[in-house]
């Protein structure tokens, strides 16, 4: 791709992944690790080519006891993503394009750290040992955009009585995370 990614491409690629996330879990109960491999257009929020990694491989990431899995979830990420690295050199030897968007969908515990300070959410980390036990979490089905240099992410919250996801919203431009699977934090 010769342009550079902007905000109209985020929402698409959004939309149309919220909508079949929120289907799948409404049609099966859950959702599977899943990770998307885009290759945008020439346009604005055009998506030339779609790319689906293995789902046996990147489910196993996550069925692990530890957070080994996990981590290397994240290593691959990077290494998709990275300018110049040995498997997006690879992708282009053998004729594939490398991506310019990865997408990440899974079931999550989320809470809101907006207007906390950094102690205060170290605090309740220390506290709850788990955003899972903390008493404010939200179960969502968890979408995370990345491109190399950043990664935002949007929640589909799942709700009760009947259990059901809803779309939800994508953050908004400034917004980012942290953590492992974060790519905004490489920079």
């Amino acid at each position: 791709m010769g342009r550079a990614i902007e905000r109209a491409d985020f929402e698409a690629v959004w939309e149309r992944t919220a909508s079949t996330a929120v289907e799948d879990f409404n049609r099966n109960g859950e959702v599977s690790p899943k990770l998307f491999m885009l290759t945008l257009g020439d346009e604005p929020g055009e998506v030339r080519s779609f790319g689906v990694l293995d789902p046996a491989l990147i489910h196993a990431f996550f069925k692990r006891e530890t957070d080994h899995g996990k981590d290397a979830m994240a290593a691959l990420l990077r290494l998709l993503l990275t300018p110049d690295s040995p498997m997006r050199k690879a992708m282009r030897k053998h004729g594939a394009s490398p991506p310019d968007v990865l997408v990440q969908v899974n079931e999550a515990w989320v809470n809101n750290r907006q207007g906390k300070t950094k102690e205060q959410v170290e605090a309740e980390y220390e506290k709850y040992g788990s955003v899972e036990a903390m008493p404010d979490r939200t179960e969502c089905v968890w979408i995370g955009l990345h491109t190399h240099g950043y990664s935002t992410m949007g929640i589909c919250p799942i709700l009760d009585n009947p259990r059901r996801a809803e779309i939800g919203k994508l953050a908004p431009p400034d917004g980012t995370f942290t953590g492992r699977f974060s790519m905004t934090s490489e920079t």
